[in-house]
């Protein structure tokens, strides 16, 4: 696995890296574990969800799924910068 650092995973989420640069999968499930952890609740109640998949075949079609609508703003405001003080827990994300 190639090393990508917490930026270019955050600009490749928003689209301002191209989907070559990086492996479309990684980012939706970077971008996918993310939400989880900040925006969990949003989730939940975007897609009607009782609990999170670990099937590896539902993550892949979730985090391109997620992508979309995060690139085309469907699920509201979300930012993909976080505070300081959650900065040393970013390794845990990705």
């Amino acid at each position: 696995m190639v090393f990508v650092c917490f930026s270019a995973y955050r600009l490749s989420v928003s689209g301002a890296i191209g989907y070559k640069a990086i492996d479309p999968v990684d980012i939706g499930r970077f971008a996918m574990n993310f939400m989880v952890k900040y925006y969990g609740e949003r989730l939940m109640e975007r897609y009607k969800l009782t609990e999170l998949s670990d099937d590896p075949d539902d993550m892949v079609r979730a985090a391109e799924t997620l992508l979309r609508e995060i690139r085309g703003a469907k699920l509201g405001k979300i930012s993909f910068e976080i505070p300081p003080q959650e900065k040393e827990k970013t390794e845990e994300i990705s």
